[in-house]
Parts: C-alpha cells; sequence; structure tokens
C-alpha cells in the first residue's frame, strides 16, 4: 500500500477505512499455526505411530500388562474381521473417575477412523445409524460381501439407565454386537420387521461400573475392561517400562493438533498386500493354537486382538501374545468378574442383620412346637432407604431405580405381600 503520509488527509482517511472494510485471509496463517499430529509422532507406518501416540498422549496404569491389549483393539479393521475371520469383536470399557484420562482412547478411535464420539444422551436410533454408518459401505446393500469398511462406535459417559433405556434395546445392540452375525431387529411399517448389521469394535467409557450392575451381567464375557486413575493415585505397581519416567506435564494434547490424514494411514494400513498376508497368516495359525490355556469364553474375545497385535508386531510370538492375555484375564476374573452382583451381595449382607432377631424368634417358635411360623418381613422403606445411602457412599456405582429394585429382591427370594405391602421371604 502507498505510504500515507504522502497523501492528502482525505484521501489516507479512505484507503484506511477500505483496508479495515476487507477481510484478511486468515487461512494461511492458520495453517501456519496448526500443529500437524507429524510434529509430534514418529514412526514409519500407522502401527508405529500408533505405539508412540499411547507413549506421548496417555497414561495407562499397568501399562507393561495392557498396552499392547489396547494398541490392537486400536488397531482393529472391521472390514477383514467381519470378512475373513469372522470371530467376536469384545468391547472395550475404559472405567475410571473423573479426570483419570479414561475418554482418551475413545478419541484416539475417533480419530482413527474419522468419526466424532456420540454422546450419553444419544437415542438407540442414533447408536444404530452411526454403527451401520460407519461400517457399511452402502446400508442399502446391507451385510453383503465387499460393503464392509473400518468403522466403530465410540460413546462416552454413559451409565446404567442408557444401557437399559427403550426396553433394553442399547444394552441388547452392545450384546449382539460383538458376534458377527449379530443384528438388531426392530418393527417397521405393515407389520415388517427391519435389521440391522452392529458388528464393530466399541469404546465406551464412564464413571460407572455398568458391566458389574445385575442387569448388565452379560457384558462381563462381553468386555475387556481398562481401568484408569488419575496420576496422583497411581500406586508403585501401576508404573511400567513402558512410559518410564513420564509425568503428567510431559504428555501432548489429542486437541492441541490437527489429525488430518491419520486415518487415511490407518486405511492404507490395512491395504497393503503385505499386512493382509499377514493377517491371514497369524490368523490361521491363532486358529489353530491348542491348549493356550485361556478359558473358551475369553478365547473367543481375544483371538482378533492377538492376529491383530502380531501383524503390527506389538507381541513378537503368538505365546508372548498368549501370556499377556492370561495375565489380563487373571486380573478380569479377580478385579471385574467378581463385581457382578456387587448390589445383591451388598443388599443380602444388610437383610440378614435385619432379620436376625426374627430368625431366631423363628427358631423359638419352632422349638416350642408352635403350628404357624410368622414369615420374615422387611420394611420397603429401609431398604429404599438403604440403596440411596450405599449409592451416596460410593460403595454402589449406581442409583438404582424401583424396577431394577424389585428385581434384585426378587433374585434374592424376597416378594411384596400384597395385603401387607412389605417384602415377604419366600
Amino acid at each position: 500500500m502507498e505510504n500515507l503520509e504522502e497523501l492528502s488527509p482525505q484521501l489516507a482517511k479512505i484507503l484506511r477505512e477500505k483496508e479495515r472494510s476487507e477481510t484478511p485471509d486468515y487461512s494461511k496463517y492458520r495453517l501456519e499455526a496448526a500443529s500437524r499430529w507429524q510434529d509430534a509422532v514418529e514412526g514409519g507406518d500407522f502401527a508405529e505411530y500408533l505405539v508412540d501416540i499411547l507413549k506421548k498422549f496417555t497414561l495407562l496404569p499397568r501399562a507393561d500388562k495392557q498396552w499392547r491389549i489396547v494398541a490392537s483393539y486400536l488397531a482393529l479393521p472391521t472390514a477383514l474381521c467381519a470378512e475373513i475371520t469372522k470371530w467376536d469383536i469384545p468391547i472395550l470399557f475404559s472405567h475410571g473417575n473423573s479426570g483419570s484420562g479414561k475418554s482418551d482412547l475413545g478419541k484416539i478411535a475417533a480419530i482413527i477412523h474419522a468419526t466424532r464420539p456420540i454422546g450419553s444422551g444419544s437415542s438407540f436410533a442414533s447408536m444404530r445409524n452411526e454403527i451401520t454408518s460407519s461400517i457399511l459401505r452402502d446400508s442399502a446393500v446391507g451385510d453383503t460381501p465387499g460393503n464392509w469398511r473400518n468403522g466403530a462406535l465410540i460413546w462416552e459417559d454413559i451409565d446404567v439407565s442408557m444401557m437399559l433405556r427403550q426396553e433394553g434395546l442399547v444394552l441388547a445392540l452392545l450384546k449382539n454386537g460383538i458376534s458377527r452375525t449379530g443384528q438388531i431387529t426392530i418393527a417397521a411399517e405393515a407389520g415388517t420387521n427391519l435389521s440391522f448389521p452392529v458388528y464393530c469394535p466399541k469404546y465406551i467409557s464412564s464413571i460407572h461400573a455398568v458391566y458389574s450392575h445385575y442387569a448388565c451381567r452379560e457384558l462381563i464375557r462381553r468386555v475387556i475392561v481398562i481401568q484408569h486413575k488419575p496420576f496422583h493415585q497411581w500406586l508403585e505397581s501401576d508404573s511400567s517400562e513402558f512410559y518410564g519416567n513420564v509425568d503428567p506435564s510431559d504428555l501432548f494434547k489429542l486437541s492441541d493438533f490437527d489429525w488430518d490424514g491419520f486415518s487415511e494411514e490407518f486405511e492404507d494400513y490395512w491395504r497393503n498386500t503385505i499386512n493382509l498376508e499377514r493377517f491371514a497368516y497369524h490368523a490361521k495359525h491363532t486358529r489353530l493354537k491348542r491348549k493356550h490355556g485361556i478359558p473358551d469364553i475369553y478365547w473367543n474375545i481375544c483371538k482378533h486382538l492377538i492376529t491383530v497385535g502380531l501383524v503390527c508386531e506389538f507381541w513378537s510370538s503368538l505365546d508372548e501374545a498368549i501370556k499377556d492375555f492370561k495375565d489380563y484375564f487373571t486380573w478380569h476374573d479377580e478385579n471385574v468378574a467378581s463385581q457382578t452382583g456387587a448390589t445383591q451381595r451388598l443388599l443380602k449382607e444388610y437383610i440378614d442383620s435385619l432379620v436376625e432377631s426374627q430368625l431366631k424368634n423363628q427358631e423359638a417358635l419352632r422349638k416350642l412346637g408352635a403350628k404357624e411360623i410368622p414369615p420374615l418381613e422387611l420394611n420397603p422403606d429401609e431398604i429404599t432407604a438403604f440403596l440411596k445411602q450405599e449409592y451416596a457412599r460410593g460403595t454402589l456405582d449406581t442409583n438404582i431405580t424401583p424396577r431394577e429394585r424389585t428385581m434384585v429382591m426378587n433374585s434374592l427370594d424376597w416378594f411384596i405381600d400384597e395385603k401387607s405391602r412389605k417384602w415377604v421371604k419366600r
């Protein structure tokens, strides 16, 4: 622009106003200011990039025991699983308190699959549509050879009530969705039904151990649970060689980088004929493996992860992968599966303390030869107050509904008497 000092004041004023009225082209400055993922992530291919992302963007407790399992899940190619191996795909459940980093794995998955996590308020229909659009190239064609693609469902901040909404359709979607033949069928117009495939990796994060709730107990054998905790709560056993002496302040934030093009790295990796040949090779040898020492219910959900992890060279051998999974499922049985029925156990202990005097009275009457023994009874208000108290204390992860309360009481052989309106033991 001309030197305004050499122009007349009136002309200089006009030129300044014109300059202010024009919108600058910010695009080139935005690109210059952006941090590309290549600025932080090192490696020669997708598998190496993924390991570096886990090291620089996440903090997993006990990482030496579980980073390979996590990486293998993140690298799962849905299309190959659907069209070649057809084994079960488990659910990856990230569980931890607020600020523990539990949503990080879902965010990485969203970057890999070029999608977005769905929120806790999402309806069953939106979840179904999200899965269908992500795993099928043409939803009208449906589950046919060549129509599958590498999709995933990422669901954040869930609780039990969300799993049970719409008459349990959401829970059914998750249970059925691990199987290659798993579908969800809904009623359509004119008395017809519509079926939708729901087979794909599913990433779930929550502060609630939903899988331990009695209404969701069937998820126990379908989930890979990754426990997260804030770094200041780590024990010495949570540290690992994988991270070394890393501190939270050393980590990058996923949101600070432009991840454009990273999903193409994932797709290219699984289009590579060498990787496809290796996938077929390792799938065959995993399928033929015997005497692996892993219970069948767990072996069915880890075969895909083992195959993918061997292709990506996260493990150097099938035996090494099996050892990691044996260690994981030992921990799973002690820390995850044992939580199933926590509400029932807690409530049973409380009820036993309440009816202790009644049981003694019944025994005394029997010794006296009484013909009629009064049944054991409980005040419904006491049961309701106890469950609310335990939820407030954090002993229970969920504040169960009246319907759920009835279900758990019935499972303990307690039923409401229509006349007295009290819980009666049968």
